[in-house]
């Protein structure tokens, strides 16, 4: 009995990696799985150094592969030119207070151009370079697994954004009876744990009508990213109720207070190409929970998630046809 239970379990492995290793990784793939290092690090300074240098590695290692799709990407592009753009109608406004000693806020840290540029090529290096990526089935969820163990409000926000998207997408392949029961789940679920909710999500309201308050003020170019010690980066003061210094939970809203409408019109128009090219299947389901769950928390200007989710996005991108 032994002896036919190892037979089988030796198959079964052997099946598992011949389809992870077939056909076989690329150099670039296999360096492309140490940039899920990012949340093991634990300064936020050294991760942003860390996601910086990286991407500069895989660009490099770029250079030597075959493209193995095509892809490009004019929201993208127009995104990082008005970055680009904020750069000089920002940095010149710099007080004594100011850390970033003109240009260095744009060469090294992780808000600002150099990160939204970055981000950029990343997305677009993984699309056309990344041969096999099975390996990520197992690396990613590890990844978000130690990510979520962190104290906040990530877990819970990943949850309701995963679990909506699953609904949205039985509603768009028709499974209206699976959604129903998901979404109901989710509901009961949601009355059993109403008070810690409740308790989480109170204070975005007051975030979000702050942040459209910083709109207002600046609504073609924004204010620029925060560049010195009075204020705390991707914080933003609460004048309503007693909350004072709290995250910007709106990636959205953030972005267009940063620097300005357009830019989270690029983003958006970038969104909804991206939807359009993945189509109706599975790889639908990540890229919406990431589009949800930047509405309710802080995720891409936090760069141990956004290191996470950019990787996911861009595979999800990988497995869609062309535009």
């Amino acid at each position: 009995m032994s002896s036919i239970m190892n037979s089988i379990f030796s198959k079964a492995v052997k099946r598992a990696a011949g389809w992870l290793c077939h056909p076989a990784p690329s150099f670039f793939d296999l360096c492309l799985a140490g940039f899920l290092a990012i949340p093991f690090i634990k300064d936020g300074y050294h991760q942003e150094i860390f996601f910086i240098f990286y991407m500069i590695l895989l660009v490099c290692v770029s250079i030597g592969q075959r493209p193995r799709r095509d892809f490009r990407s004019i929201p993208l592009m127009l995104l990082s030119l008005w970055a680009m753009l904020g750069v000089f109608l920002h940095s010149f406004v710099i007080s004594k207070e100011s850390i970033t000693m003109k240009y260095l806020n744009m060469y090294l840290m992780s808000e600002g151009f150099i990160y939204i540029l970055f981000s950029s090529l990343f997305i677009l290096t993984v699309v056309k370079y990344s041969k096999n990526t099975r390996l990520f089935y197992l690396l990613i969820p590890v990844a978000l697994f130690f990510e979520i163990q962190r104290p906040g409000d990530f877990n819970k926000t990943f949850i309701f954004s995963l679990g909506l998207a699953i609904v949205i997408y039985l509603i768009l392949i028709r499974k209206y009876l699976f959604a129903s029961l998901l979404a109901n789940a989710g509901l009961i679920f949601a009355c059993f744990r109403w008070t810690a909710i409740k308790t989480s999500f109170a204070c975005r309201p007051y975030v979000w009508r702050q942040l459209v308050a910083e709109i207002a003020k600046n609504p073609w170019f924004g204010s620029g990213f925060p560049n010195t010690l009075e204020h705390p980066d991707h914080m933003i003061w609460i004048t309503y109720g007693n909350y004072g210094w709290i995250w910007r939970h709106n990636d959205y809203l953030s972005l267009a207070a940063y620097l300005g409408i357009f830019a989270t019109l690029f983003l958006v128009w970038f969104l909804i190409k991206t939807v359009r090219r993945i189509g109706i299947r599975p790889a639908l389901i990540p890229v919406l929970a990431i589009v949800i769950m930047s509405f309710f928390q802080m995720s891409m200007f936090r760069i141990d998630r956004a290191g996470i989710l950019l990787l996911i996005g861009a595979l999800c991108i990988k497995q869609g046809g062309t535009e």
